[in-house]
């Protein structure tokens, strides 16, 4: 029996619009294999569409790579988000996206049409969705990708659009003021939606929360924000926030910046 990894949560992943992170690749060791390991198969994606979602794959897995290796629980990008108590897990969940080991967790990619019924959640603005359903027999679930994300401006470029050069004039680096959104791409938005897989809870080995009564279907998810109260669960467990914090620290770091407002 396919162990299930059950978090406080609705019954559908959908995601909220969010600012993201842009930047060039480093090289570091592992980011390519949640692109040509971890995914089973590809649905309805253009020849186009799968190179994006190839790079920007890649690039959540970088992210997700940089922030369990730099991150500081006294940096801002850490304390925006999360409590001195939350290092364990957020640090488990980034170290299970960026890294591939035997027998890993594997899922599938749908590029889906643009009347589907998840990228018309909050009237179109989606740009993914993920089921959080634990796997049945070791079947891979999908990461659904809508047509918003290819052409958005928060999602449509990827981490190489521009380089990063503080304080140059056409790099990621923006001169003041700037703001979160500034500096979104793709890559983090699939680090978002690849956190909502149950198997990755499982990987990371957090810990098991049971749902309250209102979390409706039971599925084993991270709750977005606005779907439920946020005293309701731990800020580990928001997807939101394991991504955002990891861009922030990326762009303070490239960038040299001393906060980033959101």
């Amino acid at each position: 029996m396919t162990p299930s990894f059950n978090i406080l949560g609705l019954a559908a992943a959908v995601l909220i619009v969010a600012p993201l992170l842009s930047a060039s690749p480093t090289g570091v060791p592992g980011v390519e294999v949640v692109q040509t390991r971890k995914i089973t198969a590809w649905d309805g994606c253009s020849k186009s569409n799968k190179a994006k979602l190839e790079k920007d794959f890649k690039n959540a897995a970088e992210l997700a790579q940089y922030a369990h290796d730099h991150m500081k629980m006294t940096d801002k990008a850490w304390t925006h988000y999360f409590r001195a108590k939350d290092e364990k897990n957020v640090k488990n969940l980034w170290d299970a996206v960026a890294k591939y080991e035997a027998n890993d967790y594997s899922f599938t990619v749908r590029c889906a049409a643009k009347d589907d019924a998840d990228c018309k959640v909050h009237g179109g603005s989606s740009f993914a969705a993920t089921d959080p359903k634990p796997e049945e027999k070791g079947k891979p679930r999908e990461l659904k990708v809508c047509p918003k994300y290819f052409t958005d401006e928060a999602t449509k470029q990827s981490m190489d659009a521009k380089k990063y050069e503080p304080g140059k004039r056409g790099s990621w680096c923006k001169l003041a003021p700037y703001k979160f959104k500034d500096f979104s791409v793709g890559g983090l938005v699939l680090l978002h939606e690849i956190t909502h897989l149950d198997a990755v809870g499982i990987k990371a080995k957090l810990p098991n929360m049971k749902q309250p009564a209102q979390a409706g279907s039971g599925a084993s998810q991270y709750v977005d924000e606005g779907h439920s109260p946020r005293d309701t669960i731990e800020p580990w467990q928001n997807a939101e926030s394991t991504a955002a914090a990891a861009l922030e620290k990326w762009v303070m770091d490239k960038c040299k910046y001393d906060d980033i407002e959101v």
